[in-house]
């Protein structure tokens, strides 16, 4: 996608280690150029700004910093305002290149110096040529030396998220952050298409049997880069490399040993932000998303895992260990800042996870209504997990905002007030091998697919009874969520789960919908309560045998790539 910086020192006819002439310039690396080059701009053209810009351009290892953004700003530089700048100077580790821009009849070259002997060049030459430079390191002790006139030309610095490679560039100086979002999979699949079809420049004016046999070679292509994009994560040197199987290999033994450092990883995953910390284990799994700051130009990020798969292998491992420290009373320490995030947690990621599913629906109990002499069987209890899967979380509109859309099957809804919902969390299901009859136009028609709402409501108490308030509540909001939701809740069925923890109270009787106020219209309060005697109702408790099943469970899960990303807001 760019050149090293290791080639600039190449022969003008070796092209060893060069693919070929072209750079890839994505999105991202356009975005960056876009932002420097106003502030050039204002400072070499307009002159309304009063110091020389500096830029601190921070992504992750592998993501394209050097042979991407770095190559594409120094060509860009090199062009910027029809060639105004007179030099580029690049820094590397233990080098420093001189890029000399052509200006009239003296052609463009290229001078190596040592790092430690360029800065008494650019210090004679800094107030006779316009210049600009870039610090491109990858040594945790490298420092630019002190003699750079940022006083005159401008600076950009391409770094890590650790900080400790652009902490000096913090020190009062006007600057500005710049994060580098990884590519999307739009992007690399478009990476991937060019590169192909630039081999065959006259793609359409093949036959079509040719042009059959180039899309094929294609496809096969993007489902190998996307297999490895599902799993190592979207970056450009460990998906179009050699080297993917072993990055694939470290990911994995870093989870394995995610355990062995707990602590660390409970602070990941409990927290709202990571902050990023420059080992092995970060690297191999972490990657940074742009967010907006507070703080003007100042750009921040927050981390998440590399990929789906790393993210839900994180997930299965510390919960294992979760479930494990619970279940062998080694939880006290942890409980103050684990224990009801995780009981919450882990029953809702529970649903995400097809095999962890299997354990919280194996050992669903049924709570009678009164008179009832027989068990209900849950319709989850007939869904494979072939036939049932979460495919994604789902944050319900606040008040005042519009509606979410449409009511879709495999999605786990929650809200973020949770005064609005009495309940953590509700889904919709579809089970063809149930069929109701539809009452549509007056007319029964039978053969329609059975569908039912599944609420879930997570407790420490032997008791959660609704009130009629709370229900009516929730019955109102759950119109206003969903655009369709008159037509999709028709002879739609309700199913309530209660999910106990073992450290507080069981639920073991089928609990009430009591009417708390009195002011209550007594037929509205007779409907409601005719409502929710209709809706059946379900208990589990993580107890410790279910702990045991779940550590089994959640490890067998780490091998599977197959479920959804869980986040938090």
């Amino acid at each position: 996608m760019g050149w090293s910086s290791a080639t600039f020192q190449l022969g003008i006819n070796d092209e060893s280690g060069i693919m070929d002439n072209n750079v890839y310039i994505r999105r991202e690396m356009m975005r960056v150029w876009y932002i420097i080059q106003r502030k050039l701009n204002a400072w070499w053209v307009q002159k309304t700004e009063s110091t020389p810009p500096t830029h601190i351009v921070i992504g992750i290892s592998g993501i394209g910093k050097s042979c991407g953004v770095g190559s594409f700003l120094l060509h860009s530089l090199l062009h910027f305002h029809e060639g105004m700048l007179d030099v580029v100077v690049y820094f590397t580790d233990a080098k420093a290149y001189l890029i000399y821009n052509k200006k009239g009849n003296e052609e463009g070259r290229v001078v190596l110096y040592k790092r430690k002997d360029v800065t008494n060049v650019i210090k004679e030459m800094r107030l006779k040529k316009r210049g600009h430079i870039i610090f491109d390191t990858d040594g945790p002790d490298e420092t630019p030396p002190y003699e750079t006139p940022r006083n005159v030309w401008g600076v950009t610095v391409l770094a890590p998220p650790d900080g400790v490679r652009y902490k000096y560039w913090m020190k009062n100086l006007e600057q500005t952050r710049i994060i580098l979002n990884c590519d999307d999979v739009r992007d690399i699949k478009a990476f991937v298409a060019w590169k192909k079809l630039s081999l065959f420049p006259n793609y359409t004016t093949l036959d079509e049997n040719a042009r059959l046999k180039v899309k094929e070679e294609l496809e096969d292509e993007w489902r190998l880069v996307e297999r490895r994009v599902d799993f190592v994560g979207p970056l450009p040197r460990y998906v179009f490399s050699n080297g993917a199987g072993c990055r694939e290999a470290a990911v994995i033994r870093y989870l394995s040993s995610l355990s062995c450092n707990r602590r660390d990883g409970y602070d990941m995953m409990m927290g709202k932000y990571f902050e990023w910390k420059g080992n092995h284990f970060t690297e191999s799994l972490i990657k940074i998303v742009r967010e907006r700051s507070r703080y003007g130009n100042l750009e921040s990020y927050h981390c998440r895992p590399l990929s789906v798969a790393i993210g839900n292998m994180i997930l299965c491992t510390l919960f294992a260990d979760v479930a494990e420290s619970m279940s062998s009373h080694e939880f006290m320490m942890e409980y103050g800042k684990v224990g009801a995030y995780s009981l919450e947690t882990r029953a809702l990621v529970s649903l995400l996870f097809p095999r962890v599913f299997c354990v919280v629906t194996k050992h669903l109990n049924y709570l009678r209504r009164l008179g009832e002499t027989e068990d209900k069987r849950s319709i989850l209890k007939d869904m494979t997990p072939q036939q049932f899967q979460i495919f994604e979380q789902k944050f319900l509109p606040k008040t005042g905002q519009n509606a979410i859309g449409n009511c879709k099957y495999k999605v786990l809804y929650r809200s973020l007030e949770e005064s609005k919902l009495f309940v953590d969390g509700f889904f919709f299901v579809e089970d063809c091998s149930r069929r109701v009859a539809d009452m549509r136009d007056g007319f029964p028609q039978l053969g329609v697919a059975s569908k039912t709402i599944v609420l879930i409501q997570i407790t420490d108490n032997y008791r959660k009874e609704a009130s009629v308030s709370e229900l009516q509540e929730f019955m109102t909001n759950i119109a206003r969520y969903f655009s369709d939701w008159d037509t999709f809740s028709r002879n739609m069925a309700w199913e309530m789960i209660y999910v106990n923890a073992i450290y507080g109270g069981v639920i073991k009787t089928r609990q009430r919908c009591v009417n708390n106020n009195t002011a209550d219209a007594e037929q509205q309060t007779e409907e409601t309560q005719v409502f929710w005697d209709g809706i059946d109702q379900y208990q589990i408790t993580f107890d410790n045998k279910i702990q045991k099943e779940l550590i089994i469970a959640y490890h067998e899960e780490r091998k599977y790539r197959d479920a959804p990303a869980f986040t938090r807001k």
